[in-house]
């Protein structure tokens, strides 16, 4: 996804990005001074897994209270039903087996629950947006992954997360969007990286 905005997307033109994949899982990819970053071996992006409560959820990773628990697919589902089981009202019934598709879905058709649930889960992305904000002051950070199909009732609580967490004067750096590129910037990206391997020469940019 990360080459694909980079070469194709949003992102042409910038050489410091962020790109988040909000999916199963919380995916991260970096570039810097226009060049992908994947740390000494290769493991660098792994924002999902940051400590964000000391009390929370275990984690596949098996650690507690990491920001993949509270932003991911798994994290709405088990949140759908627990509000369920409090009696919260929605258009989806506790006795239905929701996956976290179908609350994007309900979101997008104005299911008050639905929609508090997906703001829950920018608040806690804009809060872990900040730190990698603080360290990177990035030009932008793009959202990707089927959770971007909730656009500005993400984007929203996203926005309103970061600014209250980060310091002002770097985070008005960071423009946060929606990729435009979708399900292809995966595929534009797989290509980008042959391309370059092959032709390196002919991607620089100048």
């Amino acid at each position: 996804m990360t080459m694909g905005e980079f070469r194709f997307g949003k992102a042409k033109g910038k050489n410091n990005i962020l790109c988040l994949n909000i999916g199963a899982g919380l995916g991260l990819g970096m570039i810097f001074d226009g060049k992908i970053y994947q740390g000494a071996n290769g493991f660098a992006g792994e924002f999902g897994h940051i400590k964000i409560m000391d009390d929370g959820v275990q984690c596949i990773c098996g650690k507690n209270g990491c920001l993949e628990t509270l932003t991911s697919g798994p994290a709405l589902e088990r949140r759908i039903h627990e509000e369920l089981a409090r009696g919260a009202v929605s258009s989806l019934q506790s006795n239905m087996n929701i996956s976290y598709e179908d609350v994007i879905a309900a979101a997008l058709a104005d299911d008050p629950l639905s929609i508090h649930l997906i703001a829950e889960c920018g608040n806690w992305l804009g809060r872990g947006l900040a730190t990698l904000v603080h360290l990177h002051n990035p030009e932008m950070i793009i959202l990707g992954g089927v959770f971007s199909q909730t656009g500005h009732l993400l984007l929203d609580s996203i926005n309103q997360s970061l600014n209250q967490c980060a310091i002002s004067k770097i985070r008005k750096e960071a423009q946060i969007v929606i990729s435009g590129l979708g399900d292809k910037a995966a595929l534009l990206g797989a290509q980008s990286i042959v391309i370059n391997h092959v032709f390196p020469f002919q991607l620089v940019r100048k």
